[in-house]
């Protein structure tokens, strides 16, 4: 309970506006607007295909210039379509390629703290003549990739990544931060042991500044990737917000009748085909006449 609170608490430190949550609701918004898009470009290619098939060769020149909007609007629509599912594609993998990026320089971080951490515990142990076991840096370094999809900068496309891929990414990234504080602490408490030592007359005071200097160091570098962090997802936030509403506008463009799955003015369409009917037909009894 203790470390989940600690967690919780890191989570609240590193991001506390809670904006990854804000970016991951706009994500889906902006993905059920691109399915509405889809959508609407089915329903115009079908009510295209209705009109053609409703036309007669007698009335087809006449209408055919008001089937020929119906058509382009597709076209249009298909083409922001795309446009906007790349551009999509685009934001979720550079989100994951910048906490990617930051997430490395997180990992050798914390290695780096660990490994002061295990030549700290060689030193202070030779003084006491205790033997200890340290952790294998290679090891972790292996475990620290585990479940994180690996991305390539030398490679000339991209993978797709995914938001719960970016998900996984922005956790890790709040429990490493949690992992590099502990190990901060962790000096901190070896700096207090060799203060003891130092008051037993020991001389190892540069030693402990040394120390001191290394904490200061590494904690700068710390926050620092936590203000690089915090700027990464603020940025995302503005991508995020701004295609929703883009996608927004588009995919409420078109307005369908549920019931007829046809556009809502297509039955003033249909009644124009069909008063030309009347009119063609009338024409051709006066003419027996």
């Amino acid at each position: 309970m203790h470390n989940k609170n600690i967690i919780i608490y890191n989570l609240y430190r590193m991001d506390p506006e809670n904006k990854f949550i804000k970016i991951e609701e706009y994500y889906d918004k902006i993905n059920k607007n691109l399915e509405n898009m889809s959508e609407d470009i089915k329903k115009l290619d079908n009510t295209h295909k209705y009109y053609l098939k409703s036309t007669t060769d007698d009335i087809h020149f006449h209408y055919s210039v008001y089937i020929d909007d119906i058509f382009f609007q597709k076209k249009i629509l298909l083409c922001e379509f795309n446009c906007m599912n790349d551009i999509y594609h685009d934001n979720i993998n550079k989100f994951y390629r910048d906490l990617y990026k930051l997430y490395n320089k997180i990992i050798k971080l914390l290695l780096s703290l660990i490994n002061e951490n295990n030549k700290l515990l060689l030193k202070i142990n030779d003084l006491d003549n205790n033997k200890i076991n340290i952790q294998n840096i290679d090891e972790l370094k292996k475990k620290y990739l585990i479940n994180i999809k690996v991305f390539n900068e030398l490679k000339s496309i991209y993978d797709n990544f995914t938001v719960d891929d970016i998900k996984i990414l922005y956790d890790n990234i709040i429990k490493k931060n949690n992992e590099i504080n502990d190990n901060i602490k962790q000096i901190k408490t070896h700096i207090a042991s060799i203060e003891k030592k130092i008051s037993k007359g020991i001389f190892i005071e540069t030693f402990k500044i040394s120390l001191i200097g290394t904490i200061e160091t590494l904690t700068l570098e710390n926050n620092l990737y936590i203000k690089i962090f915090n700027s990464i997802l603020n940025n995302h936030l503005i991508i995020a917000k701004k295609y929703f509403f883009r996608t927004k506008n588009i995919s409420d463009e078109v307005t369908f009748d549920e019931e007829t799955n046809s556009i809502a003015s297509s039955d003033l369409f249909e009644d124009d085909i069909e008063n030309k009917h009347d009119l063609d037909h009338e024409k051709k009894i006066n003419n027996k006449k």
